[in-house]
């Protein structure tokens, strides 16, 4: 038979183990499999999909300050009806 001090260890090591199996299996399941494959990458491999990155960024910043140019220019064109100029105010605003 076990002693009492041997049982209250069994019973202290299972419930540290049901924790662990609780938080650390989703942690290393997600840290392994991203390590894996960022460790499977090769260069060219790597650098495609920085690129490809850099690229989707580029579009969204291109399309934010077109929208805010356009957003400008129809302020521009709004402000232009609204004084009577009789100048083409597309001229003006593109610097014609």
């Amino acid at each position: 038979m076990s002693s009492p001090a041997e049982l209250q260890q069994i019973s202290v090591d299972t419930t540290v183990l049901a924790l662990a199996q609780r938080v650390v299996p989703p942690t290393a399941m997600y840290g392994g499999s991203g390590l894996a494959i960022f460790a499977g990458l090769t260069a060219n491999e790597f650098v495609a999909i920085v690129g490809a990155i850099i690229a989707v960024l580029g579009f969204f910043v291109n399309w934010y300050y077109k929208h805010r140019q356009w957003k400008l220019y129809e302020k521009h064109i709004n402000s232009s009806r609204r004084t009577g100029d009789s100048e083409s105010p597309t001229a003006d605003f593109l610097g014609k």
